[in-house]
């Protein structure tokens, strides 16, 4: 059975979403990162406590999503 030209756009446009969601995640990753290293440069003691924290709980956050877009992106594209 031969693919209509709407099912082969239809798979192209789910691409094209993934490759844009994947990359608004990894931009926030990167710039939650920037922002991180940024203020952790110019913290004092108080603040730097309070950081450490937040840091503890944004990050692994961010990394995880990100990850899991990364590994469904791939993943999806290696078994079709």
């Amino acid at each position: 059975m031969t693919d209509s030209p709407f099912e082969q756009t239809s798979v192209s446009v789910l691409d094209w979403g993934r490759i844009i969601f994947g990359s608004i995640i990894v931009f926030a990753f990167v710039v939650c990162l920037g922002v991180d290293v940024y203020l952790a440069f110019t913290a004092n003691d108080q603040q730097w406590t309070r950081l450490k924290e937040v840091f503890q709980v944004i990050i692994p956050t961010i990394t995880g999503t990100a990850s899991a877009v990364i590994g469904f992106y791939f993943g999806n594209k290696s078994q079709g």
